[in-house]
C-alpha cells in the first residue's frame, strides 16, 4: 500500500503552528532571493495588497482563500513582468494584453522567454489548482476535488475522504505559496535572480 509521504510529500503544513508557517515562508523567500537583501516587485500596490493577503490566509490555514490570493499576486506579477519588458519586445504584445488572465499572461511571458519554463510550468499548476473553485466542474471532472480525492483513495486505501480532500487542498495551497514565492521575489522584471 502506498503512504501518505509517498502521495503528499513529507510536509503538511497543517501540522504546524503559526510560528512555524512564518518560518517556512521566510525560509523560501530567502531561498527566492538567492541571497540577495531585496527584491524588484513588478505587482503593484494591489499585488502587495493581495500578498499581505496571501501570507494572512496561508498563516491562519484558510488554504482555498491562500490559493486565491497567491493566484492574484502572480497574475499581478507576471503582468508587472511583461509590462516593464515592453520596450525590448518591441510592442510584440497583443493589443488587448492587459486583459488576459494568468493562462494568457504565461503563454506570453513563455513567449518571450520572460520566466523559466520550470516556473511558467508551476503558474499553470497554481492556475490549475484554482480553477476548480472559481468555475464549475462536474463531480466526474478530472480536476475536480471529488475525482482527485477518489484517485488519492484508489493509491492510498486511505478510508477517510474528508481527509483526504483537506490534505488535497493543504498541498495545493502549500505549492502555490512556494510558486508565488519564487515569482515574486524573484525579480524576473529586472531579468531574474
Amino acid at each position: 500500500m502506498t503512504s501518505w509521504d509517498d502521495v503528499f510529500g513529507d510536509l503538511d503544513v497543517r501540522t504546524l503552528n503559526h510560528g512555524e508557517r512564518l518560518d517556512f515562508i521566510n525560509a523560501e523567500i530567502a531561498r527566492a532571493l538567492t541571497g540577495k537583501s531585496w527584491a524588484a516587485l513588478s505587482a503593484g500596490e494591489e499585488g502587495h495588497l493581495a500578498w499581505d493577503a496571501a501570507v494572512r490566509t496561508f498563516l491562519d490555514g484558510i488554504w482555498v482563500a491562500t490559493i486565491f490570493c497567491c493566484h492574484v499576486v502572480c497574475e499581478r506579477e507576471v503582468a508587472g513582468v511583461i509590462s516593464v519588458s515592453r520596450a525590448r519586445l518591441h510592442d510584440a504584445l497583443p493589443k488587448k494584453w492587459e486583459a488576459l488572465g494568468l493562462g494568457g499572461l504565461l503563454r506570453e511571458a513563455g513567449r518571450f522567454d520572460l520566466l523559466p519554463p520550470d516556473l511558467v510550468e508551476a503558474l499553470r499548476d497554481l492556475a490549475n489548482a484554482r480553477k476548480p473553485y472559481g468555475h464549475w466542474r462536474s463531480l466526474i471532472a478530472d480536476d475536480s476535488l471529488f475525482r482527485r480525492a477518489q484517485v488519492e483513495h484508489d493509491l492510498t486505501g486511505h478510508p477517510d475522504r474528508e481527509s483526504i480532500v483537506e490534505r488535497l487542498v493543504v498541498r495545493d495551497a502549500t505549492n502555490a505559496m512556494r510558486t508565488t514565492i519564487r515569482l515574486y521575489f524573484g525579480s524576473y522584471g529586472l531579468g531574474g535572480p
